[in-house]
């Protein structure tokens, strides 16, 4: 329908300058060339992009829970291991965990937190489901649950996402 709206504005175009030089049949012609190229012609769409930003955080006990907690290093968990749509390489991230001599001594447990610090991860897919996917898979293995939000943007909507339960609601 589309492309013979366009031709049909071509033939317009085409007959209004033969009215004007006085001669219909080259303004025919000149319509119909140019009917035909604007039928052809295709606006390129933009990629949609998604803009990711997180401020999360899951507190894993002294001890360390989890199978493969023992000598962790969170960063590599995420940024080497797990995120095959490198959500996470793309801002950077900071990673809030204590020294493990403070761990020995029982003083604080070990954070880690998931803070966009400057900037967003920006992606022509939509990743919500790989992204949970991935949060719950650090919960399982180390037996922590996340707490804060991350929030996602497109071109319609702007849409907030609370953990532990992740389920995204429309930001206001």
């Amino acid at each position: 329908m589309r492309r013979e709206f366009k031709f049909f504005i071509g033939i317009i175009l085409g007959l209004s300058i033969g009215a004007g030089i006085g001669n219909m049949l080259i303004g025919l012609s000149i319509g119909i060339a140019i009917g035909a190229a604007l039928s052809q012609y295709k606006k390129e769409k933009k990629p949609s992009q998604y803009i990711y930003n997180f401020d999360l955080f899951a507190n894993i006990p002294k001890r360390l829970r989890g199978e493969n907690s023992e000598g962790v290093d969170v960063e590599e968990w995420f940024n080497n291991k797990n995120d095959k749509y490198d959500i996470f390489k793309s801002i950077d991230l900071d990673f809030d965990y204590c020294d493990e001599k403070d761990l020995l001594k029982n003083e604080e447990e070990f954070i880690v937190g998931i803070r966009a610090e400057d900037g967003d991860s920006i992606h022509e897919k939509y990743l919500y489901d790989e992204l949970i996917n991935l949060l719950r898979r650090f919960e399982e293995e180390y037996e922590t649950k996340w707490e804060g939000q991350f929030y996602v943007e497109d071109k319609k909507e702007n849409y907030i996402c609370y953990a532990p339960e992740f389920k995204l609601e429309i930001n206001d």
